[in-house]
């Protein structure tokens, strides 16, 4: 009796050790293989919110009558667009070579966006000078073609390989438009009045 109370006690013991001390056992994931969403969406909706801060800044240039205010505005809310465009695109997955067709519209849309404020800005040096204008307008677009580089890189970054190339040089040529127009208010350019 005695030493089967000691066997029960010992097998009671051991059973509440191998409790503490085990580790649970590993669940192991048997799903198969899932989709990995892509950021289609992500990308379009970037191009097209730097279209349409392209679009206000034409806008607000257009109007321009004296008063940088509108156009300081627009300005600063294009650049934000552009920070948090790069932002996005850069958390995003990359696109597959179907996806990066689907971009090929939206970008042509951006150049020719970027097309029109350049005219709408030339179109109003004038004024930009005599309201003394230039050095913000030239510092603006100076941190315009600065942003719009990192973005281009983040946007190359995530394209299929077959489209790097085509996405850079569609790149160059918004950042090259820039350039110009950022030269083009540049000192000796446009003097303030």
């Amino acid at each position: 009796m005695k030493f089967s109370c000691t066997v029960a006690l010992l097998c009671l013991a051991s059973g509440v050790y191998s409790l503490v001390a085990a580790p649970p056992p590993t669940r192991v994931d048997r799903s198969g293989p899932t989709l990995v969403d892509r950021d289609l969406a992500t990308a379009t909706s970037v191009l097209s919110d730097v279209k349409n801060g392209f679009g206000s800044l034409a806008t607000a240039a257009k109007d321009f009558n004296g008063d940088p205010g509108p156009l300081k505005t627009s300005a600063s809310s294009l650049l934000a667009k552009v920070d948090s465009g790069t932002t996005a695109i850069k958390n995003m997955t990359p696109l597959s070579f179907f996806e990066c067709l689907s971009l090929l519209t939206p970008a042509q849309d951006l150049q020719k966006q970027g097309k029109a404020l350049s005219d709408q800005l030339k179109a109003k040096k004038g004024l930009i000078q005599q309201y003394s204008q230039c050095a913000t307008t030239y510092g603006f677009l100076d941190q315009g073609v600065t942003k719009s580089a990192v973005l281009i890189t983040a946007v190359v970054s995530k394209v299929d390989s077959s489209f790097k190339d085509t996405v850079q040089n569609e790149g160059n040529k918004i950042t090259q438009q820039l350039k110009d127009l950022r030269d083009y208010f540049g000192p000796g350019n446009c003097l303030d009045s």
